[in-house]
């Protein structure tokens, strides 16, 4: 698939001619909650082999690009609370971060499916991002803080 040059516009006519081969694939798990807004986060690892979701029920998956069957994700565990947002490291492809409206935040190990650390406390938190060098973490809540996590 050719690059498209920067802030340039695509017709839905020449949609179809530009991207000839773009095909969606579904990535569906049909034991999980049909409400609306269930998905709260989607994100690539850097690699663009992995994809993670997160959901207002908890659920964090991780999916293998190739293998759009639930069967052959990975579900990891933990949350008590809504998951807002999940990030991959940018620089290490397996290792994933989650938060949950209840404050917590945690790294995983996609491999493992272990908890590589955890931290509470931070509010109603609903967003992070990866410094580009990943070695920090900034989660922002709903009272307007921001908490840096090295």
């Amino acid at each position: 698939m050719a690059r498209l040059p920067a802030k340039t516009s695509v017709s839905p006519e020449k949609f179809k001619s530009m991207f000839p081969t773009l095909k969606p694939t579904i990535y569906s798990d049909p034991n999980i909650s049909k409400s609306v807004n269930n998905i709260r986060s989607i994100a690539w690892n850097p690699l663009g082999t992995w994809i993670a979701t997160g959901c207002a029920d908890r659920t964090l998956r991780v999916w293998n690009v190739d293998k759009p069957n639930v069967n052959q994700s990975t579900g990891l565990r933990g949350h008590v609370a809504p998951i807002e947002k999940v990030a991959f490291n940018p620089v290490k492809e397996l290792e994933l971060c989650s938060v949950s409206s209840d404050g917590t935040v945690r790294f995983w190990d996609v491999k493992t499916k272990l908890v590589l650390n955890e931290v509470k406390g931070l509010g109603e938190a609903f967003t992070l991002a990866w410094s580009p060098d990943g070695e920090y973490v900034i989660v922002g809540n709903k009272k307007s803080q921001y908490v840096s996590i090295y």
